[in-house]
């Protein structure tokens, strides 16, 4: 039998190999403009260097810029990834900017059965800043390699192995308030499931929800995110429409008190589906940023299930770059 991990490994080095030698290595600068959720930014000299109040800094109407009237780099926001952590954050791209996000996940299930997945380019999204308050995502959750292995009566052994396409979903994020700040930001964001999945990977069927984000500081220079999100999904079987309800708490610390560049956070995220064979998946999830150069970001962690519905563990790693 061949062994799985070699050729998935030198895959994911390939990835992060390929995107890590397209951007430059200079560190960043406070001339970039862009402030850490702590208040400071690096100086010159690669000090820390607290940020004016913001009764100090004059105001910048930005609703004049969209995607082919790109926001001046020093009006950029402060970096604000959607992944490595499940919940969905308020903050939208600047407009005429990009986020490319990816990554690789092995879980495991246990049971009656044990599932090994890899999923590839998981949680890959591409998103696009259309206005100031607005932007256009799209999220794949990647490509699925599933290996089940069953014991049958008489102890015997079945094995099957599936590989395939998971669905794409087309994201629009509308912030009304808190763009540009950070004590409280709150977004809508409405978005359609589409049925590119291949091998019965994922549904077969169209599916939509709309998620609440809020994002606000809190003492002792944690933040946190917390979502709800409504939905009309299918049920296991993919034979009829279902309530469902997903939502997730995440709180976030930066691992030294005067910079951004490494932040670690802790998250509870809960999926649930109504209905006959209704299912609860709840997970506790761990992980850390690092983000080396100004635009550029890695990350790594684990999501652990605690409910019999969700995988017994997720270990991942994953890049993030804005240009």
């Amino acid at each position: 039998m061949r062994s799985p991990t070699l050729p998935r490994l030198s895959l994911a080095c390939a990835i992060f190999l390929g995107f890590g030698l397209s951007f430059p290595s200079a560190p960043a600068r406070a001339a970039d403009g862009l402030v850490g959720i702590d208040g400071y930014n690096d100086g010159a000299d690669g000090k820390d260097q607290p940020k004016p109040s913001a009764s100090a800094l004059p105001r910048t109407d930005k609703s004049q810029y969209n995607l082919f009237n790109p926001t001046p780099k020093d009006l950029l926001r402060p970096f604000s990834s959607s992944r490595p952590d499940q919940t969905t954050g308020p903050h939208s791209v600047d407009a005429g900017h990009f986020y490319l996000e990816t990554g690789v996940a092995y879980s495991l299930g246990l049971g009656a059965m044990r599932t090994d997945t890899w999923n590839y380019f998981q949680s890959t999204h591409v998103r696009a800043g259309l206005t100031n308050n607005v932007e256009l995502e799209l999220v794949w959750s990647g490509l699925d390699e599933t290996r089940t292995r069953k014991l049958g009566t008489g102890g015997k052994r079945s094995d099957s192995d599936l590989i395939g396409s998971t669905n794409l979903t087309v994201r629009t994020r509308l912030v009304l308030i808190g763009n540009d700040s950070e004590k409280f930001s709150f977004s809508i964001d409405p978005e359609i499931v589409l049925p590119t999945q291949s091998h019965h990977i994922d549904s077969e069927y169209v599916q939509g929800d709309i998620i609440f984000c809020v994002a606000f500081k809190l003492p002792l220079g944690f933040s946190a995110t917390v979502n709800a999100e409504p939905a009309i999904v299918r049920n296991m079987a993919d034979t009829d429409n279902e309530f469902g309800f997903v939502s997730g708490v995440t709180l976030y610390h930066n691992l030294f008190r005067k910079q951004d560049r490494v932040q670690l956070y802790l998250e509870y995220y809960d999926t649930l589906v109504t209905g006959p064979g209704s299912t609860d998946a709840r997970q506790v999830d761990v992980g850390v940023r690092w983000r080396p150069w100004e635009n550029l970001q890695f990350d790594a962690g684990c999501n652990f299930g605690v409910s019999a519905d969700a995988p017994d563990y997720q270990p991942f790693v994953g890049i993030v770059t804005r240009f």
